[in-house]
This record gives structure tokens, sequence and C-alpha cells, in this order.
């Protein structure tokens, strides 16, 4: 679905046009230019959500039991003692140990650090997790509580490529879509007083 924030405005041209895309096309790539440590190239099921309810949900008959998938999460506001406190009730519930890789989105923590440490960011989690669970972890794609966010569809099959020093991209295919004469732009967003133009180092969309 396309979605905003509860309290803000509705989804701008951006978001409504990636969903559109990923809603109508049978193959999307979306190119993320964050480059990463790791070199990547795996693919599996796609899968995942807010890290916070995917934690909650570890030892219960709840949680989805996918063995070789790309563990896609985000979140928001939290401490990043918090987030790593989460990854690890996945790794020791035996979670982590399945999948392929993870795939962080924007977890929004440009000014927040740990209070007890402020060198701990997130970057530090991310690589903590990554040791520990001994799979690759890649961070920057745009999906969470952001203005400007990708449509992405669940359950689909997902494939990770290192593009070099211009970052990553994942290619998903092989989900149903639907008739793309009756989502468009006009039918979906209304005229916008002002253009909505994507903000600078997003991602890039292609077939």
């Amino acid at each position: 679905m396309a979605y905003s924030d509860f309290g803000k405005p509705a989804p701008g041209a951006f978001t409504m046009d990636a969903f559109i895309k990923g809603a109508t096309q049978n193959r999307l790539t979306v190119d993320v230019p964050y480059i990463q440590r790791a070199d990547v190239e795996t693919e599996g099921i796609l899968w995942g959500g807010n890290l916070s309810v995917l934690a909650s949900l570890a030892g219960t008959p709840y949680m989805p039991d996918i063995d070789g998938g790309i563990l896609f999460l985000e979140d928001v506001g939290e401490q990043p003692y918090r987030i790593e406190r989460m990854l690890n009730t996945l790794y020791l519930s035996g979670i982590l140990k399945k999948q392929r890789a993870i795939v962080f989105g924007n977890f929004r923590m440009e000014k927040i650090r740990d209070v007890y440490d402020p060198s701990y960011d997130f970057s530090a989690v991310a690589n903590h997790v990554s040791r520990t669970a001994k799979i690759p972890v890649l961070t920057g794609f745009p999906f969470g509580h952001i203005a400007d966010k990708i449509t992405f569809p669940l359950g689909a099959h997902a494939r990770i490529r290192m593009n070099g020093n211009s970052g990553y991209s994942v290619a998903f295919e092989g989900y149903p879509t639907l008739d793309a004469s009756a989502l468009t732009l006009d039918t979906l967003l209304p005229p916008p007083d002002l253009p909505i133009f994507p903000e600078s180092g997003v991602a890039d969309i292609s077939e």
C-alpha cells in the first residue's frame, strides 16, 4: 500500500510513483547509491518489516518461518542498544541464521546516539549483527518512516547485486501485479499546490 506516517501530509509524488511501479510492473529494480562494506551477491525470498514488531513475534507461532530469505528491517526513534537487543533476540531465536542477507531501511538515526556510549551508533550495530550472524548486512534502502519511500512486494524473489563504487541494487520479481491503466498519479494523488521533487540522493527505480 501507499502510506504516510500518522499526522503527516499525504504521500508525495515520488512515493506514489514508486507505489505504481511496484504494483504494476512484474519486475522492479531499485538502485541504492550508498557504498557498502560487504561485497554481496545473493538472492532469496523477500520478507520482514518493522523490527520492533518482528522481534515481539519471536518464540510465538506467528513468526514467519523463512529459510534462505532476504530480511528487510526498519524502525524509528530507537536507541542503538535497543536495536541491538532486538536483533540479538532474532539471532538467539535462530531466525537470522536462516537468512542470506539483511537489508536495513532508514532508521532515522541521524541525531540518535547511545545514551551510555555516544560513539556506539547505527553503523556499529550493523557491523555487530553481521559479525554475530555471519551474514551480509546492507544499509540505506529507502523504506521506513521517511517521506520518499519505495514500495516492494513481500514474498517476492529478491536478488542483491553490488554496483562497485555506486552502491548496490535489489531486483524483485515473481509477484502478482495490477492493471497499470487503473493506477496513475492523476487518479491516486491530487494535484499539489507546489511541485514535489524527490530528495537528493534518493534511490533510482527502474524496470
